[in-house]
């Protein structure tokens, strides 16, 4: 509503307040008017009004809904919805938006003042939309925000558990297994390799060296056995 208050000539509003009867410029104003919004195909009604103090006298309107236009001074009165929602707005001058009811729907509403030359309220311009079709139209072309944040945060969880899996948890229970093999009977086990070059490779390397200068010992420890079994035989 902001944007079409804002186009919109004072000075006609003022004539056809002034004169209440349509002539050969209205259609052509009344189109003009309507084409501002023609490319929001969720717009219900359009209204152009000037404010009384128990309802307010349309200047231009179209009602998208029964397909029809409103004539030039048609005259609402306020009903309870406006009086809460709108009608305090109007008085102070203000624009803003609410949820309206219009025969057992809800609709949005947003309403704009018209400002002459010298800043003074001349009119208002109000465009209605069904809250169901603006619900369905988000859903259709954005998705529920929910069910989407859920679903990204799904995506990537599952991600960094893969990351997890092949960085740090798989290279860990290589380890782990080497460890439990290496405590057991299989001395001769060997270290797993691991191209990463980050805290789980310079475990392994610890563990590699450690297991080689093992083997060192075992080895030497072995072939001191040995000669010290053969010196022995020969004595």
């Amino acid at each position: 509503s902001d944007t079409v208050a804002g186009v919109i000539d004072y000075e006609v509003l003022e004539y056809y307040y002034k004169h209440q009867e349509p002539d050969a410029r209205y259609d052509f104003y009344k189109k003009h008017i309507s084409n501002l919004v023609s490319d929001d195909n969720l717009v219900e009604s359009l209204y152009v009004f000037v404010p009384e103090e128990e309802g307010f006298t349309v200047l231009f309107g179209r009602d998208n809904t029964d397909k029809v236009d409103i004539p030039l001074g048609t005259f609402y009165y306020y009903d309870k919805a406006d009086k809460e929602s709108m009608v305090p707005d109007i008085k102070a001058g203000k624009a803003g938006n609410g949820y309206l009811e219009h025969v057992g729907e809800m609709r949005m509403c947003t309403w704009s003042p018209v400002y002459n030359f010298d800043g003074e309220i001349i009119a208002y311009v109000s465009i209605e939309k069904s809250a169901d079709d603006i619900a369905r139209e988000f859903l259709n072309t954005n998705g529920h925000p929910v069910v989407n944040t859920a679903v990204i945060f799904f995506i990537i969880l599952a991600v960094l558990m893969i990351i997890l899996k092949l960085h740090i948890t798989g290279p860990l229970k290589q380890l782990t297994d080497f460890v439990s093999s290496y405590g057991g009977d299989d001395a001769e086990v060997e270290v797993p390799e691991f191209k990463n070059d980050d805290e789980v490779k310079y475990l392994a390397q610890s563990f590699k060296d450690m297991h080689n200068r093992i083997q060192d010992f075992i080895k030497k420890a072995t072939e001191t056995a040995a000669n010290e079994a053969n010196m022995n035989t020969e004595l």
